[in-house]
């Protein structure tokens, strides 16, 4: 693959300009700033997922390490939990909401965040984020409703998802 291409399934390009989004919990103790093109979108069935959300899965944007950044105090109120070996995620220490992610396993390197998390206007549309695409459903086997959207559904992550290197994805050079 070039440097030019757009990776298989995935939303971002190398060398995309980089979008300024911003988000939060509910309650607004914490705020963070992305400024990083969008890797990939995926909706996770997994149950670890499943229950941390307290939804049928969810939907979140994936981008490169180190991408997500606490606005200025946030960091007192951002709570970390490993929900496994290489996932981290962080949630608001008073509201609960989840905020975002880190991925640490080789080859997946990434930050990921609740797509409902985004900044919104005053109509609930989402304030830059609109162009985040979807690219499938995750580990759909352990769903528990069906989802009849046209997107693709896969038992794990999708095969071209394997050939990524999420960390190296967007490194100049």
């Amino acid at each position: 693959m070039s440097g030019d291409e757009v990776m298989p399934g995935f939303t971002g390009e190398k060398g995309a300009e980089a979008m300024a989004l911003k988000g939060g919990c509910f309650c607004g103790k914490v705020a963070f700033t992305i400024e990083a093109p969008c890797l990939t979108a995926f909706a996770c069935h997994c149950t670890n997922c499943q229950r941390l959300q307290g939804a049928p899965y969810t939907r979140y944007a994936y981008f490169p390490p180190g991408a997500i950044k606490p606005d200025t105090g946030s960091e007192e109120f951002a709570a970390k939990f490993n929900s496994s070996e290489n996932l981290a995620r962080y949630h608001c220490r008073v509201c609960g909401s989840p905020v975002w992610g880190v991925n640490s396993a080789k080859g997946f390197e990434c930050m990921g965040c609740p797509i409902a998390a985004l900044e919104r206007g005053p109509d609930g549309r989402f304030l830059g984020g609109e162009g985040i695409k979807l690219n499938g459903h995750v580990f759909y086997d352990s769903r528990v409703a069906d989802v009849d959207d046209g997107v693709p559904k896969h038992a794990g992550y999708p095969p071209e998802a394997a050939a990524v290197d999420f960390g190296a994805a967007f490194k100049s050079g």
